[in-house]
């Protein structure tokens, strides 16, 4: 059982997961979009090999978007069990 709770530092640290996850997101979108536009815009490598390359990478970019999504269903839950537990203290204090 935990006898004490910082219910607003739970809160503070969801808001920084979820700042995080976003802040990781829009890099790995950069990044994604830097690297498959190497083969055929920006052209520093082309061909075959490069193609088939670039997309092998930019296969692994839904693992990413999962990563960053599961970051905010963390934080989301941190938030949901501070703002219960902020609840259950509430109600006991009015007992």
């Amino acid at each position: 059982m935990i006898p004490y709770a910082n219910t607003n530092e739970m809160k503070e640290v969801a808001d920084d997961i979820k700042a995080l996850a976003n802040q990781l997101s829009e890099t790995f979108d950069a990044l994604y979009k830097r690297l498959s536009e190497v083969p055929e815009g920006t052209q520093e490598w082309v061909g075959g090999k490069a193609n088939y390359y670039f997309a092998t990478i930019c296969s692994d970019k839904d693992e990413h978007k999962t990563l960053c999504t599961e970051l905010e269903t963390l934080a989301n839950e941190i938030e949901s069990e501070a703002l219960t537990l902020e609840e259950i203290a509430n109600e006991a204090s009015q007992e």
